[in-house]
């Protein structure tokens, strides 16, 4: 009965041992599988930042395009405006060149 029970004590044992090494392996791909899984998440995660960050920037060099073309339109208006109001007055301005030449040669 001993031995018997001795056989029984060591196949309880190496079964022990079976289930410890294959809880050991079940473990190890767990952790193997978590860390290929975060791997993959922190690639995904940094496509993404670098999407959100490629959209920021297209959005505000629309924005800036935007302003500067707004600024550039006023500018041209401002301009055009200042032409406009030069070309009525040449007449005037030709005027007063024309008395003050006509004068000079008068006074000389």
């Amino acid at each position: 009965m001993a031995v018997e029970n001795m056989k029984k004590i060591s196949q309880a044992e190496e079964e022990a041992a079976a289930i410890r090494r294959q809880a050991q392996d079940e473990a190890r791909k767990i952790v193997s599988d978590a860390k290929k899984e975060a791997a993959g998440l922190k690639r995904e995660m940094i496509r993404q930042a670098e999407d959100s960050y490629d959209n920021a920037i297209a959005f505000a060099e629309g924005e800036a395009q935007n302003a500067y073309d707004s600024r550039l339109a006023s500018a041209q208006d401002e301009c055009q405006a200042m032409r406009d109001a030069a070309r009525e007055r040449m007449a005037e301005a030709a005027e007063f060149i024309i008395r003050k030449v006509v004068n000079a040669s008068v006074d000389s």
